[in-house]
């Protein structure tokens, strides 16, 4: 497929603009994404209601599928921030701590991926077998909107 432009980003973010057009009359700039983000970052994106937007659904995608996409193509926190009280990390880990952050993040996708193996071999349905895989999953969503100005300042 051929993108108007892609940027690749932090963690396997990837923005790519897949459609581009101008209305004269409206003075206004029609925009298409196809983005690519954590599945973590979905609710914070819904927030903004200026977007015409589809995402894919772990509803609809088979478990094993969302398996080798954890296993290929893990999401990984932006920011490995030290914690502290509030709402947001000011600072990072660094060293052993971030090393053994790491690895444990890998290894709970690790452990999600076998047990929403297990709930596949015994046929439990996908909507929910994959839940337990969104935290290590990525997100596919389409955006349409001609308000990209804070789109991208965020």
């Amino acid at each position: 497929m051929h993108y108007v432009s892609e940027v690749k980003g932090e963690c396997g973010i990837v923005a790519r603009v897949v459609a581009k057009s101008f209305n004269p009359l409206l003075n206004k700039t029609i925009t298409t994404f196809e983005l690519e983000y954590p599945r973590y970052v979905h609710a914070e994106f819904m927030t903004h209601r200026q977007f015409s937007r589809n995402a894919a659904s772990s509803r609809a995608i088979p478990v094993a599928t969302i398996i080798c996409q954890v296993w290929s193509n893990l999401a990984t926190p932006v920011h490995w921030g030290e914690n502290m009280p509030g709402m947001q990390a000011k600072t990072s880990l660094k060293g052993f701590k971030l090393k053994l952050a790491t690895l444990a993040w890998h290894g709970a996708a690790k452990a999600a991926a076998a047990f929403a193996w297990a709930m596949n071999k015994v046929k439990l349905h996908k909507q929910v077998a994959n839940r337990v895989l969104e935290p290590f999953q990525m997100m596919k969503t389409v955006m349409t909107t001609t308000e990209v100005a804070n789109f991208y300042w965020l």
